[in-house]
């Protein structure tokens, strides 16, 4: 992967953000946000190539930042894609992400750090060969239990 690609991290947990940052660091261009509304202020100035993004925050949440997304012209004509890395993992919250235009959903506690940047890696290759085509599916991504020292 190239430098010229920019993962928008908005994640409130500082251990999770710093292990992202590290992963990521001398792959990718990352901004950090700790809530939806700093995340939507980065936008106003940026186009990440995809954002991750985590539903449960302070001051505004996962899914409020989508609707905010969805109802600002300027950052919706962007066409971001949004993978969602959340604790929450009942089937009513993938089915309300997929709703405000999430591409990927995944549960945190079942999912590892190299598995994120696959699907991270699977997304930018799926966009720059489909240029953006939606299949409007959104499935929380099946993997293997793990112990919790190779979760995130």
């Amino acid at each position: 992967m190239a430098q010229n690609i920019t993962i928008l991290v908005v994640e409130d947990d500082p251990i999770l953000k710093n292990l992202l940052g590290r992963t990521f660091s001398g792959t990718y261009h990352v901004f950090f946000a700790s809530n939806g509304k700093e995340a939507l202020t980065i936008l106003k100035e940026h186009t990440p190539s995809i954002i991750l993004l985590d539903i449960m925050m302070p001051d505004m949440d996962g899914f409020t930042f989508m609707e905010q997304v969805n109802t600002h012209p300027e950052i919706a004509e962007k066409h971001v894609p949004i993978m969602i890395v959340s604790n929450l993992g009942q089937q009513k919250d993938v089915e309300h992400a997929k709703e405000l235009g999430a591409k990927e959903y995944l549960v945190k506690a079942e999912v590892s750090v190299e598995e994120i940047v696959a699907k991270i890696q699977e997304m930018l290759s799926a966009g720059q060969s489909t240029n953006s085509a939606d299949n409007g599916s959104v499935e929380p991504a099946p993997v293997p239990m793990q112990s919790p020292e190779q979760s995130i």
